[in-house]
């Protein structure tokens, strides 16, 4: 390779009106390439495209260390992030950065300790939290059509895409064990508790949930993930089991006549609306008016969940009362 910036005097001369003048000539000399120079003095390129002879590595130290300390100002570093603006590197550009990164700097467990300790020093302070927030997602704070995405739907591949990684996340412990404290922080409850409101404030939001779940409900494989024997509340088939001979609408109604129509739990009257008796010891044989209670409906499902909690409840309440509390409760 030829070096044109190394010349070399070559003297000529000439005669002119029979005088012999010198004359100096600047020739190019070859110089070998730094390739050559690398491999000639102990080491090579690597694969990565970085030298490894020792004389290289030991330049680049040297560099290391001059420029340690030294920061950018904010004029420099919005000048290379304009440069770097919407170009796209190709495959092979991450490929080598990546192996160029890999295995060059090897923190220790003492300074990812203390990197760990500033991060979260820092994640502290709730305007660093606004302006990391907004750095990620620029366009939170833009509801609405303040939001370039308003009205731009995903197209199908994009929602499937999506779906099958949040539940190829979700499936790993950790994951959902992350997910679960990172929602747990004040900050973040106060904006999902934010967003909640602005989107059920609007009735359309009301029809699309309710569009979604009739959607859901109406497919015959998801009804079978939750019934018969794969529900939560499967109790052997006791919904199939008949009630005593005198479980009777008038026998109903003289349990509600005795609460005087008026929940026993949330204490709500609505004159002589139609209301749930309830089983104290979830016994459909043990029609015993001791053994049963009047409940309005919502009442009446929060029972169907913890029943030996339930049963202890309304033993207090038959005592309070001064009922006699069935056997075995």
């Amino acid at each position: 390779m030829l070096d044109l910036s190394v010349f070399s005097a070559i003297l000529f001369s000439m005669t002119v009106s029979g005088v012999q003048l010198p004359i100096l000539f600047a020739a190019p000399v070859e110089r070998p390439s730094p390739v050559a120079v690398i491999t000639t003095s102990g080491g090579s390129i690597g694969p990565n495209g970085r030298p490894t002879s020792p004389a290289q590595l030991a330049h680049l130290k040297e560099m290391s260390a001059a420029n340690r300390g030294c920061r950018r100002t904010p004029e420099t570093k919005q000048r290379m992030s304009d440069a770097q603006r919407g170009k796209k590197r190709t495959e092979e550009s991450k490929r080598r950065q990546a192996e160029s990164r890999r295995g060059v700097v090897k923190a220790g467990p003492a300074t990812k300790a203390k990197l760990s300790a500033i991060s979260k020093a820092l994640w502290q302070d709730p305007a660093y939290q606004a302006k990391m927030r907004l750095r990620r997602h620029p366009t939170q704070g833009l509801v609405g059509e303040l939001n370039p995405l308003f009205g731009r739907p995903r197209p199908p591949s994009v929602k499937a895409k999506m779906s099958l990684a949040a539940r190829l996340r979700y499936e790993d412990p950790s994951e959902r064990e992350k997910t679960s404290r990172a929602l747990m922080v004040p900050s973040v409850r106060l904006l999902r508790q934010q967003a909640h409101k602005r989107r059920w404030a609007k009735p359309e939001e009301h029809a699309k949930a309710s569009d979604a779940q009739k959607r859901k409900w109406s497919r015959p494989e998801v009804r079978a993930k939750v019934s018969g024997r794969n529900s939560c509340n499967w109790r052997g088939g006791a919904s199939y089991e008949p009630y005593d001979e005198q479980w009777t609408n008038t026998f109903k109604n003289g349990i509600r006549e005795r609460d005087r129509y008026t929940c026993q739990l949330c204490g709500k009257s609505n004159g002589k609306t139609v209301r749930s008796v309830h089983h104290v010891d979830y016994e459909k044989k043990n029609c015993e008016p001791s053994n049963l209670v009047t409940l309005c409906v919502s009442c009446h499902t929060r029972t169907n969940h913890s029943r030996e909690y339930w049963a202890a409840a309304f033993q207090m309440i038959q005592v309070t009362r001064g009922t006699e509390v069935p056997d075995g409760v």
